[in-house]
């Protein structure tokens, strides 16, 4: 199987050529499958001739074909179009099939009977097309292959191969296993599905309801063993089982079908790069390694050293390091240069419910058969209980005139120091982000209900609302100007004057106006205010101007 590039689809040729117990089937690079649903294959395979199974033409041959896989598929289901005048192209979303001298301008290979081109979307497959090569003479019939009166193709075996191609499976024994299966990569006296074709498609094909696609829980790590050493491959995943899982090293499938392995006596030849794609009915995931084969042990390095964090207390927090060198390795983690645990061959440490105890300097040594490197020290700080905001100063209402400025004032207290966010009408305002929130030559469309919400890691909390009315310019309602006063008289002074303004540009006429006075009061025991006149008087009244 190649891969041909194509603007963000990617196809995959899938080639039968002709030729003179364990689970074996194999999926297409990339693990694709069709998804749920019908999939609508145009028949375009004319012209007719007579067969010698019977069948009326090439299209009934081939619908033949494409029924026999239904049988073992649940959550997708061939259909065909019989005759069908799609359109004919690569790309083009239409799956054909039909006879042509060449693959949509590409040329066969020597011996090859027919190709499917597929084409993926991430691992959902959404057009396949399948070319049969005219340069052979077709015929349809059952039993071993024959070549009896100068046929040399037999079509309903291809057609059958191919259409598996359709769903995304691949040749098995060119993944180092040997079963009898229609998939095989050489046309043989294999007339029908076997045990493996339909298990294959099953597998891919099975009711999913709620399945799960799979996801790389424990990746794969790069090694770098020493040449006669065991190397032990094993990934770990989530999603709904069954899963399959393909190997490649340097994508060259491997003979393994397995979640973990054991390569021993490790060569040269091991090296390279190993990928493993799990897939089940709802799709794949992959992970890759290095593998480096030395002939001596070689000292860690260390690549990637610890980094600070900051924690709350009861949060978890874990410190990673990245070394090189010879496999296996052992990690010592140290906290103020103790010994912290056991050493491991894990390069990352957990601390779960972090508490004040544990904050510190952290560091790791990491060993092999061919010596030890030391890591920097990274230092982990636990920070104080987090407090969710409370506000201890908000915004109150205001009625101002048209160009005035406007200053609302919140204040919250939390750990940590909350962040702020004010809102008009319920929309948050762009940049207002500080605890006072000052509005400039305010119009007619600022008036509005405001609040500011202060947040921090432990929640958030909304301050009273506050309304701003905007009156217009020159209808500013009245207001006091000098409304009180604190002075003393020295002994013998008859009086002092205090004098209030009613001010504001809609002030006119006569306005109402309260005065209240406390004299001797102030010296009761009620405020205790010492030297207050004993008999006041109070008189009010009116400038001439």
């Amino acid at each position: 199987m190649s891969l041909f590039p194509f603007p963000a689809l990617r196809p995959a040729f899938l080639a039968l050529a002709c030729a003179s117990g364990l689970h074996a089937f194999t999926t297409t690079t990339g693990s694709a499958v069709w998804p749920d649903g019908p999939i609508v294959m145009n028949l375009q395979l004319s012209p007719n001739a007579p067969l010698s199974d019977g069948q009326a033409n090439w299209n009934a041959a081939a619908a033949t074909q494409l029924a026999a896989w239904n049988q073992h598929l649940v959550r997708s289901t061939f259909l065909w179009i019989t005759d069908s005048s799609a359109p004919v192209g690569s790309g083009n979303l239409a799956n054909n099939v039909l006879f042509a001298a060449d693959n949509f301008g590409r040329a066969f290979g020597d011996s090859t009977l027919a190709v499917t081109t597929s084409f993926r979307i991430g691992t959902r497959i959404i057009e396949a097309d399948v070319t049969f090569n005219t340069k052979y003479r077709w015929d349809s019939y059952r039993g071993p292959l024959r070549a009896a009166a100068g046929f040399n193709a037999e079509f309903s075996r291809v057609a059958l191969h191919e259409f598996g191609h359709v769903l995304g499976l691949s040749h098995p024994d060119q993944a180092g296993q040997f079963v009898n299966a229609v998939m095989n990569s050489t046309a043989g006296d294999v007339d029908g599905l076997t045990d493996d074709d339909k298990t294959g498609a099953a597998f891919l094909y099975a009711a999913n309801t709620g399945a799960v696609a799979p996801a790389i829980l424990i990746p794969l790590v790069d090694q770098s063993p020493v040449r006669g050493d065991s190397v032990e491959f094993s990934v770990g995943v989530s999603g709904t089982a069954p899963f399959s899982y393909q190997w490649r090293r340097n994508n060259v499938v491997q003979g393994v079908s397995t979640a973990s392995f054991v390569l021993s006596n490790i060569t040269a030849a091991s090296a390279g790069t190993w990928t493993v794609t799990v897939t089940n009915s709802r799709g794949s995931a992959s992970s890759s390694m290095l593998l480096t084969v030395t002939d001596g042990f070689v000292a860690p390095t260390i690549t990637t050293q610890p980094a600070a964090a900051t924690s709350l207390p009861g949060r978890n927090v874990v410190f990673g390091v990245a070394a090189t060198g010879s496999t296996p390795r052992l990690y010592q983690w140290r906290k103020d240069g103790a010994n912290y645990g056991n050493s491991s061959a894990s390069d990352t440490l957990t601390i779960a419910d972090v508490q004040a105890s544990d904050a510190g300097r952290y560091s790791v040594v990491v060993s092999n058969n061919g010596g030890a490197a030391t890591s920097a020290e990274a230092v982990l700080t636990v920070s104080a209980s987090s407090v969710a905001p409370a506000f201890t100063s908000a915004p109150t209402s205001r009625t101002v005139s048209a160009g005035s400025t406007v200053v609302f004032s919140s204040l919250a207290a939390g750990t940590p120091t909350p962040t702020y966010q004010w809102r008009r009408n319920g929309t948050l305002i762009s940049g207002a982000t500080w605890p006072n929130l000052v509005l400039s030559r305010a119009d007619l469309s600022a008036a509005g209900i405001y609040t500011c919400t202060a947040t921090n890691s432990a929640g958030s909390a909304t301050s009273n609302s506050a309304t701003l009315s905007i009156a217009p310019a020159g209808t500013e309602p009245s207001r006091l100007d000098g409304l009180s006063v604190l002075t003393t008289l020295a002994t013998g002074e008859p009086f002092f004057t205090v004098a209030t303004v009613i001010g504001g540009a809609g002030t006119v006429g006569l306005k109402p106006l309260l005065v209240r006075a406390s004299g001797p009061t102030l010296g009761s025991p009620l405020f205790g205010i010492p030297g207050t006149l004993p008999d006041p008087r109070l008189e009010l009244f009116s400038p001439p101007t």
